[in-house]
């Protein structure tokens, strides 16, 4: 399974870590590497500052427990609406 990239690491988790490899190609893409799922949290704070909510607003609905947090996450540094 290893030598046929069926079994391929995933992205960020070491080499140990593996997954079942997209058995789908299209033609004309570049096949994209599996990803870790993301944190419960991690992307809470991007999804809405792009909404509009105000950073102090975040801070409100996190400290309610309304908005979850993952446990490294911070607010980002970068403006609302521009790539990362």
């Amino acid at each position: 399974m290893l030598a046929n990239n069926i079994l391929v690491p995933v992205q960020g988790m070491g080499p140990e870590v593996r997954t079942v490899n997209s058995p789908m190609q299209v033609i004309g893409a570049e096949k994209v590497a599996p990803r870790r799922a993301p944190n419960v949290g991690e992307h809470t704070a991007e999804v809405l500052l792009e909404l509009g909510f105000s950073e102090q607003k975040i801070e409100s609905l996190r400290a309610s427990g309304a908005a979850p947090q993952a446990a490294h996450a911070a607010l980002p540094t970068h403006a609302p609406g521009k790539p990362i």
